[in-house]
């Protein structure tokens, strides 16, 4: 096994030469058949007779002259039987003369290791020596491989199938585009029936190549970046849909000692506060802190299976089959805490998931109502928030009815003003906000949380013969009004899962 490298230039000996003029003379081939390798140390010129320390001996395995160069080349393929730093190496005749050497002055040329196969090719110019002079003796075993490689780059014209003229190339590339004209247009229409016979198969086909784009290209970095200071907005406009969305992971990491950090997302932004801490007391940060947005799951393919999110999107359903529908609505936004008792600030309300036949509605979830507010005026007017209400669930009797959930409503006490919890058999989807902590004394005036939306799964059957294409709305979470006190959580977006 080879560690070091290092140039190897065989040099023809005076014996070497000799030998070989002498067999011309006689009309005779001088012939090679064997290399010595070992570890002495010396010059390599003209002179040389003998290696300085021969410790083995291999017979050539492949041979060849490589014509325009007079270029000898020698093939080997031995397994040595003791580790050796190789730093000369002869070349031998079938007398025992030592024809051409290779040798180092110091250090060694690589390392052979004991019960490793050494396989080694070796170029010898023969200078003035004719070519047809010398000849190389090979094992009966050796490998044809090597020799089949040596056979070829010894060729005087290797490649003869390049050597036609760029007319016939042109001449076939006509008759090849003549063909293909004459038969595109029976293909065509061959193809085209074939597609319409078949149209369920490649419909599956695409929905399984799209779940593997999905799989190879997710997660994905949507924007990152660097921010100073303790508090910070990201605008993400134009490159998320909405970034409450449970698929948008944020990734924060201050690169400075710090306490804790705090990430609130909005549909098209997100700010992020970060504390540090100075003896007993929370400061604000003032380092940097990397900060990126990551697309965990793709986007589901219309007409497909798969898991949908807040939108509108369109699956098709073929004919007598049958798919299977979670549908979640998206959570009421938990309610403001006000410092007058009017206007009133309610968070707003979830999103509606519902699923249509063109215009015949199938299932219908009310979103999670939002959290109704609290109000304080210098406690002469105090109103905490009071208890919140939630939607309904329609299903009609074209689909089969698996199971439903209302959504549950958010706390209205001092102590507990969340929202209400996701009922979602698949993640946290459409959870309620949380209210806003009171504005008054003793933290009175809070906003009530916002109801989380409601669950359903149904069953849809095609019994027609035609292609059908439901309409499914997945709706996103409530938001929360602006006030002149503390505002409400935005609710959860909703979520739907559609599958065979």
């Amino acid at each position: 096994m080879a560690t070091e490298v290092n140039e190897i230039v065989f040099t023809v000996t005076h014996a070497g030469r000799n030998a070989a003029l002498n067999a011309e003379a006689v009309g005779l081939i001088l012939k090679l058949d064997k290399m010595g390798f070992g570890d002495g140390h010396g010059v390599s010129d003209k002179t040389v007779t003998s290696l300085a320390s021969k410790k083995q001996e291999t017979d050539m395995s492949a041979s060849g002259v490589q014509p325009t160069t007079n270029t000898l080349l020698l093939g080997v393929n031995y397994t040595p039987t003791q580790d050796l730093y190789l730093s000369e190496i002869g070349i031998y005749t079938v007398d025992g003369v030592l024809f051409a050497i290779a040798r180092k002055t110091d250090g060694h040329f690589f390392i052979l290791s004991k019960d490793i196969p050494f396989i080694a090719s070796f170029g010898l110019r023969l200078a003035d020596i004719n070519e047809g002079t010398v000849a190389v003796s090979v094992m009966q075993d050796a490998p044809i491989a090597q020799q089949m490689i040596f056979d070829h780059e010894s060729h005087p014209d290797p490649h003869p199938q390049y050597s036609k003229g760029i007319g016939d190339l042109k001449n076939y590339f006509i008759e090849l585009f003549n063909e293909f004209t004459e038969n595109i247009g029976d293909t065509f229409n061959e193809f085209k029936n074939e597609v319409a016979n078949n149209l369920e198969v490649i419909n599956k086909e695409i929905e399984r190549i799209w779940e593997h784009l999905n799989e190879i290209t997710y997660p994905r970095t949507i924007v990152c970046g660097v921010a100073m200071g303790e508090k910070f907005t990201i605008d993400v406009s134009g490159k998320v849909d909405d970034l409450r969305d449970n698929k948008y992971l944020i990734q924060v990491t201050p690169e400075n000692t710090h306490e804790a950090w705090e990430i609130k997302r909005e549909a098209q932004s997100f700010t992020v506060t970060i504390w540090n801490r100075s003896g007993s007391n929370r400061i604000g940060y003032s380092g940097s802190a990397n900060w990126a947005v990551i697309q965990a799951t793709g986007e589901t393919v219309a007409g497909g299976n798969g898991d949908y999110y807040a939108g509108r999107y369109f699956i098709q359903v073929l004919p007598n089959e049958t798919k299977d529908f979670i549908l979640v609505s998206g959570g009421g936004a938990g309610g403001v805490s006000a410092w007058q008792d009017y206007p009133i600030w309610n968070g707003g309300n979830g999103g509606v998931t519902s699923l249509y036949l063109d215009s015949v509605k199938l299932v219908e979830i009310d979103g999670g109502h939002g959290g109704p507010c609290g109000h304080w005026s210098n406690g002469s007017s105090m109103i905490d928030g009071t208890e919140g209400t939630r939607g309904g669930i329609y299903v009609s009797e074209l689909v089969t009815q698996d199971s439903k959930v209302l959504g549950i409503i958010g706390g209205n006490k001092l102590a507990d003003h969340k929202g209400g919890i996701s009922v979602s058999v698949v993640g946290q989807y459409g959870a309620g906000g949380n209210g806003a902590d009171g504005v008054g004394d003793d933290g009175r005036a809070f906003g009530t949380g916002g109801t989380s939306g409601g669950y359903a799964k149904i069953k849809y059957k095609n019994t027609t013969e035609a292609i059908q294409t439901l309409t499914l709305v997945v709706g996103a979470g409530g938001e929360s009004p602006e006030s002149n006190g503390n505002p409400g959580f935005v609710g959860t977006n909703g979520f739907a899962r559609v599958s065979n």
